[in-house]
C-alpha cells in the first residue's frame, strides 16, 4: 500500500470513527467526546499532512459552512440534536467539530470523484447527507422533528448545495 492510499484510508477510517463517538456521546447528551474527538483527528491529520492553505482552508470552511447549514436546520424545524451545547436553537459544539473534521476528508473525496460535474457532487451530498442524518436518528444523537419526508428533502437540499461547495474549495 503506498502513502496515499494510507493516508486516505487513515482519514476515511478515522472520520467514521469520530462520527460513530460524536453519535453515540450526543445520544446520551454528551458533547464533549465527540468534540475532543473531532479536534484530535484533525490535528493529528493536520500535524502529519499537508498543512498547506490548500488543505487548511477547506477544513476550517467545512466547520464554518457546517455550523450555518445545521444551525438552519435546527431553524427550519426540520431537526433537533440531542446534546445541543451551546444552545438548542444553533449548531451544537459536537457536529460543528464533526464539520471540521469531516474537512480532513475533503482532499481525498475530490480526487476520488475527479472532475465530475457540479451536478454530480450536488447528487452524491443529496444522496448520501441524509443517510448519515438516518443513522444518527438511529442512534439518539438527532431528533427528525418534522415529517420525516420534509426533514430528509431539507437535509439533501443542503447537502446538494453544500458538497459541491466543499468540494470545489478543496481542488482550489
Amino acid at each position: 500500500m503506498n502513502s496515499s492510499t494510507s493516508r486516505t484510508l487513515f482519514e476515511w477510517l478515522g472520520f467514521q470513527f469520530v462520527w460513530m463517538i460524536s453519535a453515540i456521546a450526543a445520544a446520551r447528551d454528551l458533547a464533549w467526546p465527540g468534540a475532543a474527538s473531532a479536534l484530535l483527528f484533525t490535528a493529528v491529520a493536520l500535524a502529519t499532512g499537508d498543512r498547506s492553505r490548500a488543505t487548511i482552508v477547506p477544513v476550517l470552511a467545512s466547520a464554518a459552512i457546517g455550523a450555518v447549514a445545521e444551525t438552519a436546520l435546527i431553524a427550519s424545524g426540520a431537526i433537533r440534536y440531542a446534546a445541543a451545547w451551546p444552545s438548542p436553537a444553533v449548531a451544537p459544539l459536537w457536529i460543528v467539530t464533526l464539520w471540521l473534521a469531516f474537512g480532513v476528508t475533503l482532499a481525498p473525496l475530490a480526487r476520488w470523484l475527479g472532475r465530475q460535474s457540479w451536478i454530480v457532487h450536488a447528487l452524491v451530498g443529496a444522496m448520501t447527507g441524509p443517510l448519515a442524518y438516518f443513522a444518527g436518528a438511529r442512534l439518539g444523537a438527532i431528533d427528525v422533528v418534522a415529517s420525516p419526508a420534509n426533514a430528509y428533502l431539507a437535509i439533501a437540499l443542503v447537502w446538494a448545495v453544500v458538497l459541491p461547495i466543499l468540494l470545489r474549495l478543496a481542488r482550489a
